[in-house]
């Protein structure tokens, strides 16, 4: 009976209007206060939230959606207790410059570098000054510098590239005369590791007031005042207008002191723009075990185009032993003008 006088049952007994049947609301027998969530279970459908799921699913913002990263707005995402990313609305990762390569170069495990292409490629090898990268047959590859002199050879397709000998002949040093000219052509520091030496000389003097010039030679800048270091040489020409021409011959023995002569070429009052064409050989240049000979052909124009051209051949013999590693050539008085080339080559 309660504290009105009514008579009450045990919950689920039937007595009284309204009663709550055990069978119906308790079926698992809590018999626990049903306003209290703590005693609540999850539905096959639905589900009971505890307070701390219901924390976090209040940080969702608004019309979220399930795997969409833009949604995403944690600071940090973590395994095993380290940060491995973040992530933030309107933030990205930034390198530190322009052109870099996220990798590691340092040795062992650790964080992200920022690299350079130079030093992605050099994961491909023990690279060197000098080296080339090739495609190979299924990666990158580095072909390791070749010998000095070398040339890179192809196979053709489907095969590596390689070094090897290339032409007979290597241009060693080019040089040409500017606006002023150039008072000499000077090849020092000649490598030895050709068989012979060809200088090819295009010239024309700034002599005024004459139509021709003499140019002069010097090996190893010997202008033979040296006992044994001296010249000797002789040089055949011949010449002709079409209507006469006749040959010349100058047997030249060089005193002390004295570099040779081994070349005419057009001065300042010899047609404009005409210049003298000159082959210079220099035969096992290298070797030490004998004088060095020099063998000389070119061509050059007197006075004008009317008047006698002439062919010029000789030699110069030059009677000391030593290897030839520098070469000189210039105009006896007066610059080489502009335009005026040299060009010196090697054999292989």
């Amino acid at each position: 009976m309660d504290d009105m006088g009514a008579e009450t049952g045990p919950l689920g007994s039937g007595g009284g209007g309204g009663d709550m049947l055990a069978a119906t609301y308790d079926p698992t027998g809590i018999e626990a206060s049903a306003f209290d969530t703590d005693n609540h279970i999850d539905g096959s459908t639905n589900g009971v939230y505890t307070l701390t799921e219901r924390t976090k699913l209040s940080g969702i913002e608004a019309g979220a959606e399930v795997n969409n990263i833009s949604d995403a707005n944690a600071t940090d995402l973590t395994d095993g207790g380290e940060t491995t990313l973040h992530k933030h609305a309107s933030s990205s990762i930034n390198a530190a410059t322009t052109d870099r390569v996220l990798g590691r170069d340092s040795a062992g495990a650790g964080a992200v570098e920022e690299l350079t292409l130079s030093q992605v490629l050099d994961f491909i090898g023990s690279a060197a000054q000098g080296d080339i990268l090739y495609r190979g047959a299924s990666n990158w590859e580095r072909l390791a510098a070749g010998t000095s002199g070398q040339a890179l050879l192809t196979g053709g397709a489907s095969a590596n590239p390689s070094w090897g000998a290339g032409g007979d002949w290597v241009m060693i040093t080019d040089s040409t005369a500017g606006e002023d000219g150039v008072a000499s052509f000077d090849f020092t520091s000649i490598p030895s590791t050709y068989k012979h030496l060809k200088l090819i000389l295009t010239g024309r003097s700034e002599k005024a007031s004459a139509y021709i010039e003499t140019v002069t030679l010097k090996i190893n800048n010997e202008a033979g005042t040296t006992t044994g270091k001296q010249y000797y040489g002789i040089m055949v020409g011949f010449y002709g207008n079409g209507s006469g021409g006749g040959a010349f011959e100058t047997f030249q023995q060089y005193t002390a002191g004295v570099a040779p002569m081994c070349a005419v070429i057009p001065a300042a009052s010899s047609t404009a723009n005409v210049f003298a064409t000159y082959e210079f050989t220099f035969a096992d240049y290298a070797a030490t075990n004998k004088a060095k000979n020099v063998l000389v052909f070119g061509n050059y124009q007197g006075r004008d185009l009317s008047n006698f051209q002439e062919v010029f051949n000789g030699f110069v013999i030059y009677e000391n032993t030593e290897a030839i590693n520098r070469i000189t050539i210039y105009p006896a008085a007066n610059d080489f003008a502009q335009y005026s080339r040299a060009t010196l080559y090697g054999m292989k």
